[in-house]
């Protein structure tokens, strides 16, 4: 029987040299990578501390291997891409650890990060460590991306090397070779976390106009009385838009509303209504669903109607017993109005038209799938194709208030939809 090797005692024993390993060799079929659930959420539900990190991650050439950041040694050309704002999410105040092969004794951290491109062993960190001092990290650990999941929530460990140093920033200062940004908001929306400085810029610029537009629209449109959104027509009389005030209730949250109550929505099924709670369809629902094959079955057709035509019902405190003078419809044959509709002509949102009614809300040209106009040609952009020109959006948020009254309260909670799909940046690869 052959003897197991023996090494006298306090001889070093070097470890078997580990070759770099970035993505996992587990085979995966094309299907499972595009199917990606709603798991960007972990980002929220996974447990631990976050904390804000400046991440170095290497950028490896060719056959380079990955290494430990090493300031003292000038013969060794290290790069790295700069991503701010990282966000770690740490388990704990880390477990002791000791290394016999080098005789040392330290503390190893583990964490969880979420985002598209995977964490490298020997990428380092800097972190706010309390009392004025910033600490330098260094992963300890190659990375896989996890098995059970297609998004990439990845664990990693990692240990302190020191208070950060001057010239260790200097150093990773000068190896920089690319700046990126980590957001939160791509990566919880779906989208990829790590964008460009550009691209987190224009980012917080929307996401400013969203609460600007919110603000404006409650500030403005508010009406006391009823607690609800209402615009006015010559000599001060309220029109109520039953379809408008549901979109901007499904697309408006409280932070957004400015601490302004909940909005009151009133129920019009009178005069003969017998089908659905709103009538027909119109342009609010293929907004609402993005489902653009709605779009050829729109009642584009819309009027308003004096509240006192809404007899004939059961319903009490409803908008007949309301102080507001009139309501929009685009089902107006309901109420037998005939041609003894309201004359809306001059109102841009409002257009007149031969038929019975007028064009509600977009141009005619825009039912039959040829938009018009830059706003239009955003809705269709954004909605239908879910391309998001974060600049011309942007562009078109500074001229909102030369907007009319009447495109300020119709376009102003489409905007706030717009910018809200706008958070999601790409798509993890």
């Amino acid at each position: 029987m052959a003897k197991a090797a023996i090494n006298p005692l306090g001889h070093e024993v070097a470890p078997e040299p580990e070759a770099p390993k970035i993505y996992s060799d587990q085979y995966r079929h094309s299907i499972v990578e595009s199917v990606v659930p709603p798991e960007t959420s972990m980002l929220s539900l996974v447990p631990g501390t976050p904390t804000i990190n400046e991440y170095y991650r290497q950028r490896l050439e060719g056959d380079e291997e990955p290494g430990p950041f090493n300031p003292d040694d000038s013969a060794t050309y290290q790069s790295y891409v700069r991503i701010r704002k990282l966000i770690i999410k740490d388990d704990g105040d880390g477990a002791y650890n000791f290394d016999p092969t080098k005789a040392e004794a330290g503390t190893n951290y583990t964490g969880s990060v979420v985002m598209e491109i995977p964490p490298i062993r020997g990428d380092v960190f800097i972190r706010d460590i309390g009392d004025g001092n910033a600490g330098l990290f260094q992963i300890t650990e190659q990375i896989e991306p996890p098995a059970f999941t297609a998004n990439k929530v990845y664990r990693i460990t990692f240990v302190m090397v020191g208070i950060l140093q001057r010239y260790w920033a200097e150093e990773l200062e000068r190896r920089v070779v690319q700046e990126m940004v980590y957001s939160r908001d791509s990566a919880l929306s779906g989208g990829v976390g790590v964008i460009s400085p550009e691209d987190f810029d224009l980012e917080g610029e929307l996401f400013k106009w969203r609460a600007t537009i919110g603000n404006w629209i409650m500030r403005k449109f508010w009406y006391n009385p009823e607690k609800t959104i209402v615009w006015e027509i010559e000599s001060g009389r309220t029109v109520y838009d039953q379809y408008l005030v549901n979109f901007i209730i499904s697309t408006m949250d409280p932070d957004t509303r400015n601490m302004y109550p909940f909005i009151n929505q009133f129920s019009t099924q009178y005069g003969g209504r017998d089908y659905g709670m709103y009538g027909t369809i119109n342009i609010w629902e293929v907004l609402l669903r993005g489902d653009w094959n709605l779009l050829s079955q729109c009642e584009n057709k819309a009027t308003i109607i004096s509240v006192d035509r809404l007899v004939d019902t059961r319903l009490y405190g409803n908008l007949r017993s309301s102080s507001i003078d009139y309501f929009v419809a685009t089902d107006p044959e309901q109420y037998k109005l005939y041609k003894a509709y309201y004359n809306m002509d001059g109102y841009p949102i409002l257009r007149p038209s031969k038929e019975f009614g007028i064009t509600y809300l977009f141009s005619e040209e825009f039912y039959q799938g040829n938009p018009q106009g830059e706003f239009e040609k955003l809705i269709v952009d954004v909605v239908r194709d879910r391309i998001v020109p974060r600049k011309r959006l942007l562009e078109y948020c500074k001229g909102y208030f030369a907007l009319t009254p009447r495109e300020q309260i119709y376009y102003g909670p489409i905007l706030m939809m717009m910018i809200q799909v706008s958070r999601r940046f790409g798509v993890p690869s």
